[in-house]
């Protein structure tokens, strides 16, 4: 997929990390493969590809079962879309406040408004300088945990924490320890992502 995803990256104007998060959240449980063939997601919406949903753009086909895309297809599906939602994304939060964001936050916030499909504009106010306040405090304190999608919250985690100061990194995990959202996550992963997970967060801790 390295290919593919520096291409999506390039074109989109994000980062290959938030490319690669995207794809293992959405793609085939355990696998990260791209899901070629059309299904009803959790909230019933036709989806296909890396998560790619009916009404995504006002200039979708609309779809549902029997529906078959390639890899290819699915890679440029997933790149439109995060066009699409950055542009939005960065509507929403302003051109400055979006931009003056650490990368890594930037990714986050495209994440948030891919799963969601919308942002409130609250969360707008200082968002690099108020990481427990605006933003990163609500990660924290678990609503990107809804659903029970522990797996995802971990790598939202970790993709979000990736460009902040060491001070700002070490608050994001003690909140989260404190929280008891650290210990749900750990009990819920297993093996080599069990392991990731923990030793990301140890170097937060250092």
């Amino acid at each position: 997929y390295d290919k593919y995803i520096r291409q999506v990256a390039k074109n989109a104007g994000v980062s290959e990390d938030l490319v690669r998060f995207i794809i293992m959240s959405e793609g085939e449980a355990g696998t990260c493969k791209a899901k070629l063939g059309a299904y009803k997601c959790s909230s019933g919406q036709w989806t296909i590809g890396f998560g790619h949903t009916n009404n995504c753009r006002n200039d979708d086909e609309v779809f549902g079962a029997g529906k078959k895309i390639t890899l290819k297809e699915a890679f440029q599906l997933l790149e439109d879309d995060l066009k699409e939602i950055k542009r939005l994304t960065r509507h929403r939060l302003t051109k400055e406040n979006f931009d003056n964001l650490p990368e890594s936050l930037q990714g986050l916030c495209i994440d948030y408004y891919f799963q969601v499909g919308s942002i409130s504009s609250s969360k707008k106010a200082n968002l690099s300088s108020n990481i427990e306040g605006e933003f990163f405090g609500p990660l924290a304190a678990g609503s990107l945990f809804r659903g029970g999608d522990l797996r995802r919250s971990a790598n939202a985690f970790m993709l979000a924490v990736k460009d902040l100061s060491q001070a700002d990194r070490k608050n994001a995990i003690n909140s989260l320890v404190n929280k008891g959202y650290y210990s749900k996550i750990v009990n819920f992963l297993s093996g080599a992502e069990k392991n990731t997970f923990v030793e990301f967060c140890n170097t937060l801790k250092a």
